[in-house]
């Protein structure tokens, strides 16, 4: 199957207005650089460096876009990868080595089970008497 150059700029585009999107919402000082396209066996794959001082915390939280992904596969980058008719988008950046991760990690053990409260525990009851009244006949 093979993608057509339209289909390319219309996922650059829908890729750019997302991230703008994302930005409108955070507080983030991080841009989208310069575009590079490259043919892969997978299909086309469009990349672009995100910069600024909050790049890497940009990306982690903008996993939400398109069904994306982070890709640890080269630990010199954090990248965001995502397809979408038939075209691979990245967005990354090079990750400092001294700079611990900010991503929200899991609790390692599950929190309590919330309390019940009384009210839960009781019966439902009707205020209307639900059996007819048998009527007095004379």
């Amino acid at each position: 199957m093979t993608t057509s150059e339209g289909t390319v700029a219309l996922e650059k585009m829908a890729a750019e207005k997302e991230w703008d999107f994302f930005l409108q919402f955070h507080q983030f000082d991080a841009r989208l650089g310069e575009w590079e396209q490259f043919s892969t066996e997978a299909g086309p794959l469009v990349s672009v460096r995100v910069e600024g001082p909050d790049a890497p915390d940009a990306i982690q939280g903008g996993v939400a876009i398109s069904g994306a992904w982070l890709d640890y596969s080269d630990p010199a980058r954090l990248a965001c990868a995502w397809q979408s008719n038939g075209v691979w988008v990245e967005l990354w950046c090079p990750v400092d080595a001294d700079r611990p991760p900010t991503a929200v990690l899991a609790p390692s053990t599950p929190p309590p089970a919330a309390k019940r409260s009384r009210l839960a525990l009781r019966l439902p009851f009707t205020r209307r008497n639900k059996t007819p009244k048998e009527s007095q006949s004379a």
